[in-house]
């Protein structure tokens, strides 16, 4: 998900479920994780009002932590604005990223600039992910994204988002 520039107020817990699916796809006889996932994110308000950490777990491939820090709160004509660093649990990967969210009504836009240090586990079509030749393939990245959020009652939204990935280096990791 691309999340949202406000802060939820600390004490305050927010559940997310989605899913996730990719558009292209590596040449022939190469395969990676994907090419659709589950995505579980869980985020929490913290102490102060301007911060908020979460962890997202992409089913069946990564999972990471983030802290966000709110620049500007929406007010009047200002959007909010907000800075977010995230960091992979169990594999290196980091990055970070600026957000900005204007609500109008019910429904909220949001816009996400990143960049970051991504690592994709590849491996040759029918051998799997854990093979003897499968690689740890590294690319540092910059990303761009939108998500349009309506809000079905209190406690519910619906959300849709978009994101897209340039690759400025990339690197096999060493064994």
């Amino acid at each position: 998900p691309v999340g949202s520039a406000r802060i939820l107020p600390a004490g305050e817990m927010s559940l997310g479920i989605g899913g996730m699916g990719r558009t292209s796809r590596l040449t022939a006889g190469v395969d990676q994780p994907g090419p659709e996932a589950g995505v579980v994110e869980i985020r929490g308000g913290l102490a102060g009002g301007r911060l908020e950490a979460g962890y997202t777990i992409t089913v069946p491939w990564h999972m990471a932590w983030d802290l966000k820090l709110g620049i500007l709160s929406e007010d009047g004509w200002r959007p909010a604005v907000a800075a977010r660093a995230d960091l992979g649990l169990f594999q290196p990967s980091f990055g970070g990223a600026l957000l900005v969210t204007r609500t109008l009504g019910p429904c909220s836009l949001t816009l996400l600039g990143e960049t970051g240090r991504r690592n994709e586990r590849l491996w040759m079509t029918g051998a799997g992910p854990y093979a003897t030749d499968s690689e740890n393939h590294i690319k540092v990245v910059r990303g761009a994204g939108g998500e349009i959020t309506a809000a079905l009652s209190p406690i519910h939204d619906a959300y849709v988002a978009v994101m897209y990935w340039t690759t400025r280096t990339e690197h096999e990791a060493p064994r």
